[in-house]
């Protein structure tokens, strides 16, 4: 990591190859450090932004769920191949999905890969959450709640809704949150911002 980089990263800015990206500040991890059997767990990042998807298509977010110590680390309780995770990473049922920063619900909506949940934080930013199994926001469409005609403000770290699976990945779909932040609409590489973003409370796992 470049001397550059780590200057930029301690003001909150982020350099994409030649574009230079101003995170601001009121940051903070859209999931919680989890509490299992007296350890905790912080959320990280188990695929970045770019990894190669089936048909040529690239990932255009982050996958954040939580970090195995071993291959045998909760695996009586969260076996790897099963729902709640993989070999190296784990994800347990009801963990939070929390709002990254203030702003307002921009979209809700059940869609094929889950309930997805996507946040204006004013411009350029937005973030999106997909894969949420429950969700505490209503129906929203173009920054409107769909019944009312009202616009939802939310603040940082606001419940969204629970983890959850992709269904599209069938018997193989695991927990974890698909995460996106996007600069002026065009999804950006969230990974080396979040080093710097506050982690919420943790979550007590039962």
């Amino acid at each position: 990591m470049t001397d550059d980089l780590l200057a930029a990263l301690a003001l909150g800015v982020l350099l994409v190859g030649s574009v230079r990206l101003d995170w601001g500040d009121g940051w903070a991890w859209p999931l919680p450090s989890i509490r299992v059997d007296g350890r905790t767990y912080p959320a990280t990042i188990s695929d970045g932004l770019g990894s190669p998807r089936p048909g040529g298509r690239r990932h255009d977010g982050v996958d954040v769920d939580y970090q195995r110590s071993s291959r045998a680390d909760l695996a009586t309780i969260y076996p790897p191949g099963s729902s709640s995770g993989t070999r190296g990473f784990f994800a347990p049922r009801g963990v939070p999905v929390l709002a990254a920063r203030d702003g307002r619900v921009w979209s809700c909506a059940r869609t094929s890969r889950g309930i997805m949940v996507v946040l204006d934080h004013g411009k350029p930013w937005s973030t999106l959450y997909q894969h949420l199994d429950s969700t505490t926001v209503s129906r929203h469409a173009r920054g409107l709640d769909v019944d009312t005609g009202t616009p939802t403000l939310v603040r940082r770290g606001d419940v969204l809704g629970t983890m959850g699976a992709d269904p599209l990945q069938g018997a193989k779909a695991f927990r974890h949150l698909h995460f996106e932040t996007w600069h002026t609409g065009r999804p950006v590489d969230p990974a080396s911002a979040m080093a710097t973003w506050a982690r919420p409370l943790t979550h007590e796992v039962t």
